[in-house]
């Protein structure tokens, strides 16, 4: 009995390695540095380094900042395939806006931009 006890235990504790690797997989993120504050949708974010986060099961990524507590979500769209892991932003009134993410696994994602004022 104790030998089936200690054989399940294991079991439980593989599955849950294997459960918590797959999971790890369907997560894209990329690092990227920006040397300029930006906006993703109505937030603004300061010149620094960032880790994008993208589920593929999602609509939507997390943008959070290496060295800081900051972090946003936001709806995304596809975008066809690109290559590397690269931000693009858009310059507009005076500030930059995350506008694309290519997220290194052949994804690209466009920001959907907010409709808040």
């Amino acid at each position: 009995m104790r030998s089936f006890c200690l054989n399940t235990i294991l079991a439980a504790c593989l599955l849950g390695g294997v459960t918590f690797t797959a999971r790890a997989e369907i997560m894209s993120r990329i690092e990227i540095d920006v040397p300029f504050a930006f906006q993703v949708g109505n937030v603004a974010m300061p010149a620094g380094s960032y880790e994008i986060y993208q589920p593929h099961e999602t609509g939507a990524v997390i943008v959070r900042a290496t060295g800081g507590s900051g972090a946003v979500a936001t709806v995304v769209a596809p975008m066809g395939e690109g290559g590397g892991t690269h931000a693009s932003f858009v310059h507009t009134g005076g500030k930059y806006f995350l506008s694309s993410v290519s997220l290194g696994d052949g994804r690209m994602v466009h920001i959907i931009p907010s409709r808040l004022k």
